[in-house]
């Protein structure tokens, strides 16, 4: 083996392990990019859709046994009943786990605000409620305040209203992360470069040994060829 062709196999051998470098790294940070994004869909953005469900069918199930028991006379010994109970301590927990998980930024914290701050009216107006069932002779205002607090859920701009607005912008905040995870134009060539770099290198190497050394196929040359365009298959956007 000549100098030269020495010095050309070291060159070679530098020049390959850098393309090798440069397009795990490349791959790796799209890969990783697209994991934490996923992660933080699947623990973040997606509960808070899913609680923000939740918090609305408790409410509307809550009120819906209320007015039940008002309306079969149960209230004057258990007031709204225990299944209202039970479905207003799981809105209210639902609504602490979407202030947690809430994706949709100042908008959406200031909308649960509000949220929040109805049905603590609403449960408020059903305890009024409550208390007047129990009065005689004050069915009637009782009935005022039952129908108060249903309109505070039910009507315009109150808390149904304002559950769907959350749940349109938590989903718009997944559509945001979901568009994130695809490549611009710029970032795409930046990616495909150096796996097609590596990859023509290893060819054009094969064409030097082949030449030099009268070697048909160098194995582990050819080894790395297929690793490579497999790994670059598996990390790809579309892949």
């Amino acid at each position: 083996m000549t100098l030269r062709t020495r010095q050309a196999l070291v060159r070679i051998r530098a020049v390959l392990l850098a393309g090798t470098v440069l397009a795990l790294v490349t791959s790796s940070l799209a890969v990783s990019g697209v994991v934490r994004t996923a992660d933080q869909i699947s623990s973040a953005t997606s509960r808070a859709i899913l609680e923000v469900a939740a918090a609305r069918d408790a409410l509307v199930s809550a009120d819906a046994a209320a007015i039940a028991s008002f309306a079969s006379g149960e209230a004057k010994l258990a007031g709204p009943g225990q299944e209202y109970e039970n479905r207003m301590a799981s809105a209210s927990q639902s609504l602490a786990r979407v202030a947690e998980f809430n994706q949709a930024g100042d908008p959406g914290a200031g909308t649960l605000q509000t949220v929040e701050g109805l049905v603590a009216s609403y449960s408020g107006a059903m305890s009024q409620a409550d208390a007047h069932f129990r009065q005689p002779g004050a069915e009637l205002v009782g009935l005022a305040d039952l129908w108060y607090a249903s309109r505070l859920l039910h009507a315009p701009d109150n808390v149904l209203e304002l559950l769907g607005k959350l749940q349109k912008d938590e989903r718009s905040a997944l559509d945001r992360q979901i568009s994130g995870t695809r490549m611009s134009a710029g970032l795409l060539v930046l990616w495909l470069l150096p796996p097609i770099v590596l990859l023509t290198l290893l060819v054009a190497t094969q064409v030097f040994l082949r030449q030099r050394f009268r070697r048909r196929l160098n194995l582990p040359l050819l080894g790395a060829t297929v690793l490579g365009t497999a790994r670059w298959r598996r990390t790809s956007p579309t892949g």
